[in-house]
This record gives C-alpha cells, sequence and structure tokens, in this order.
C-alpha cells in the first residue's frame, strides 16, 4: 500500500515533508537526460517513495503564457527503499548511478536538506527563483553533465532564469548553445 506524503503548510515553520521510515535509506539516483519524472513515477508504481523538486518556468508565446513544471536539480531524483531494493533500482533503464549513504548522520543531513528544498520549491511557486545565479556572461565554466561533460565553455548571456548561452570553441570554430545553468560549474 503507498503512503501518503504530507505536504507541509506555507506558515514560517511548516512541519517536515520527509519522515524517514524505519529500515529504510534515504538517497539520490543520477539519470540520463530528461527522465526524471518518468522515472519518479516509474518509482511510485513500484511503491517507492520519491522526490523529485520542481520549479515553474513561464514562457510568453504568441497565444499567452504557458507554465511548466521543470527538475530543480537537473538528473536527479531522491528517494527511500531498504537497502535490500539498492540492486534492483540500480538495474531500472534510465539509472547512471545510485547513491544510498548508510552513516546515520549523512541520512540525518540529506533529509534536512531535502526539507530545506521543499521549502524552496514551495517559494517558489509564489516567487521567481535563478537556477545557479553565480554563473554569469564572461565567466569560463565547466560542463558538468550531459553529452558536453568535463568541457571549459565561455558563458554569453542568461536566457532567463534556468538556461544560459555558452561559448564553445571547437576546431578553430566557435559554437553556441543553450544549456541549463546547473550543469555548470564555476571554475575557481
Amino acid at each position: 500500500m503507498e503512503e501518503k506524503i504530507a505536504v507541509p503548510s506555507t506558515s514560517p515553520d511548516p512541519q517536515p515533508f520527509i519522515v524517514p521510515q524505519k529500515e529504510t535509506l534515504w538517497g539520490f539516483v543520477y539519470l540520463r537526460p530528461r527522465t526524471e519524472k518518468k522515472f519518479a513515477q516509474k518509482l511510485t508504481d513500484r511503491g517507492v517513495r520519491s522526490y523529485l523538486p520542481l520549479i515553474r518556468k513561464v514562457r510568453i508565446h504568441n497565444r499567452g503564457k504557458v507554465v511548466s513544471s521543470i527538475p530543480m536539480f537537473v538528473g536527479y531524483v531522491f528517494l527511500e527503499i531498504p537497502n535490500r531494493l539498492y540492486t534492483d533500482i540500480l538495474r531500472l533503464s534510465d539509472v547512471i548511478t545510485l547513491d544510498l549513504p548508510e552513516e546515520p548522520e549523512i541520512q540525518k543531513g540529506l533529509v534536512e536538506d531535502l526539507n530545506r528544498v521543499r521549502k524552496f520549491e514551495l517559494f517558489s511557486d509564489r516567487h521567481k527563483v535563478v537556477v545557479n545565479p553565480g554563473i554569469q556572461p564572461g565567466m569560463t565554466v565547466l560542463i558538468k553533465s550531459g553529452p558536453l561533460k568535463g568541457i571549459k565553455v565561455a558563458v554569453e548571456k542568461r536566457v532567463d532564469e534556468i538556461h544560459v548561452i555558452v561559448n564553445l570553441n571547437i576546431l578553430g570554430r566557435h559554437c553556441a548553445c543553450t544549456i541549463n545553468a546547473d550543469e555548470l560549474r564555476e571554475i575557481t
């Protein structure tokens, strides 16, 4: 039987969204690109508690405003499973890696962080949120994931709260592409 997860109130100190169950561990799955929502649904269908933090994206088209929800952390879904299900989850087709820390202090910190993420997610429903605001035009950054992982690129401009245009120099040619700011890391 699937357990209902209570959504916290919007009061200043809402109840925790995630309350750990006995004999289970919270962890995260790193997935193939653009499979987060489908994978979270697979977990729900299997009776596994999961959390996919989403933020709103608003786009204006010629016929009006389009509002959609996109993952806050590209490529990641958080889940709670008994340790014995580790290999079953790891075998699912979209999974690249699964991290399920067993140390109690790491578990406690992860659950606290996920509850803070949930509060931020609720905040983003009413307020504009910028993903990775430290990424600014003129910076050189490293791509953290996807087919261009590990490549240094120059940030040209921010397109919106989520996306930036980067410039990549390949074989003496410049190629510009739009990429999610969450997939970039500042080089210090």
